[in-house]
């Protein structure tokens, strides 16, 4: 039943997403539809809490429209898949002993992301910003927390998770440079940071925080169809 509630409001998606882009090619014609294929690393992040940066990989259809020679608008429609790594320690004193806590907590997300865009065309350099709006279509994470007695071992404990974030929709803005290699082939680097919270409400640390998501990726995108 979850993996049928996913499926069909993201061919809904496609569906509208590649109609409306052939429509606007066809009634412009100045443009293109592609797909895009980016990796790299991503990170979810509380405060000054210590965390890491993990892999994460993007795939993507987008369209584009040019305005005129230098600008363009468009869209894009994305499944991201962002990881992460936080943190947290403690220190509790009981009588002449103390005990030292770490807890580490691993995320595994699946969005689906939504893009509008506009961008500038110099020569065979490109730059474009995208205002990202992302679904949290499938999400997991586990709870590692390592407490000591004086440096010795007390307990190890693993505590896995089904829904690790309960917040379901993420709003962020996201960069890229891209480098045009031939008429179809474009290397492209982007950078996205999240304007709004992930809240997570599980784990004996990070319960009730609000996250913030950063990505950092590298990739190639191909167009399939170019207009004019």
């Amino acid at each position: 039943m979850t993996n049928y509630m996913i499926k069909k409001p993201v061919t809904i998606l496609i569906l509208l997403f590649l109609t409306t882009g052939l429509y606007a090619q066809l009634k412009v014609g100045d443009g293109e539809i592609g797909i895009t294929l980016s990796g790299g690393i991503s990170r979810i992040y509380y405060e000054d809490k210590p965390s890491f940066y993990r892999p994460s990989a993007n795939i993507g259809i987008y369209h584009r429209i040019k305005l005129n020679k230098k600008t363009f608008v468009g869209s894009e429609f994305s499944v991201l898949q962002i990881e992460g790594k936080q943190e947290f320690s403690e220190s509790i004193w009981d009588t002449h002993e103390r005990f030292n806590n770490t807890y580490y907590y691993l995320s595994h997300s699946t969005y689906i992301g939504f893009s509008a865009m506009i961008g500038w065309d110099i020569y065979k350099v490109s730059i474009d910003i995208k205002g990202q709006f992302l679904y949290l279509a499938l999400n997991k994470g586990e709870e590692v927390s390592k407490k000591r007695w004086d440096g010795n071992a007390v307990v190890d404990d693993n505590s896995k998770y089904n829904d690790f974030f309960d917040t379901k929709g993420a709003l962020g803005l996201r960069v890229s440079l891209n480098y045009q290699i031939t008429n179809h082939l474009i290397i492209t680097g982007s950078s996205f940071y999240s304007l709004s919270t992930v809240h997570s409400h599980v784990g004996e640390q990070i319960n009730q925080m609000n996250c913030k998501i950063t990505q950092i990726t590298l990739g190639v995108r191909y167009s399939l169809w170019t207009g004019n």
